[in-house]
């Protein structure tokens, strides 16, 4: 398993997602059990779009989704 890989398998881990900036915590998201986190690339890789979506709805191909398990 490459290090890729194994950061995406732990990243199903999650239950906040944070954005940072500099001032600090720009955006902060507490994922409850019924959401997922996608991101995909866009424009030629030069936009990263993050997205919380409820589990359930319908997921966008090549973009990778991490759901919260809990914990």
């Amino acid at each position: 398993m490459t290090s890729s890989e194994e950061e995406l398998k732990a990243m199903t881990n999650i239950n906040r997602l944070e954005i940072i900036d500099q001032t600090g915590r720009a955006y902060v998201h507490y994922l409850s059990e019924n959401e997922s986190v996608r991101y995909s690339l866009q424009d030629d890789n030069r936009t990263l779009k993050v997205f919380i979506d409820k589990v359930g709805k319908q997921e966008i191909q090549e973009s990778v989704v991490v759901r919260y398990t809990g914990g």
